[in-house]
């Protein structure tokens, strides 16, 4: 869902300024900042330089409040990431817009948003999309065919 909407042309032309953000599981702050200090333009002026984390902080927070940005965190584990990154998103009451995913029920908590449950899909759905994606819409090998029936079930 969310990468759908990400990836809209109509949803782009209304920021001047989107990322997507996968946090990894050994999250790292410095990693973060390197790849907001890249999309915002900023990363060549400080390779190389032994600037501190509060000045790349600074830097992408006067290039954001000037933005409408969308940011996409996506797989965020645990809330104290987002604690943690927070203060780099200005709200500038311009429409920009901060999407988040996790598996971590508490990450919603934390943020104060609603969480979504994407609904889960029937057996025969299921196995459809399993197809779709694994053999490219082809027929799955008869070799497969029981195991992938009941990976999907299971997953739904």
């Amino acid at each position: 869902l969310i990468k759908t909407i990400y990836n809209n042309n109509e949803v782009k032309k209304l920021f001047s300024y989107c990322v997507w953000i996968t946090v990894s599981k050994d999250y790292k702050a410095t990693e973060l900042l390197q790849i907001l200090l890249k999309g915002c333009g900023l990363f060549e002026s400080t390779k190389g330089k032994d600037i501190s984390e509060d000045d790349q902080k600074s830097k992408i927070q006067k290039f954001l409040v000037k933005k409408k940005y969308l940011i996409v965190l996506d797989d965020i584990g645990e809330p104290e990431v987002w604690a943690e990154v927070e203060c780099l998103f200005p709200d500038n009451n311009n429409g920009s817009a901060i999407l988040i995913t996790s598996r971590n029920d508490g990450v919603a908590n934390y943020t104060g948003s609603k969480s979504y449950y994407p609904p889960l899909l029937d057996k025969d759905e299921s196995w459809k999309l399993f197809c779709k994606k694994v053999f490219k819409g082809g027929e799955c090998p008869s070799v497969l065919e029981s195991i992938g029936r009941l990976m999907t079930e299971k997953c739904r």
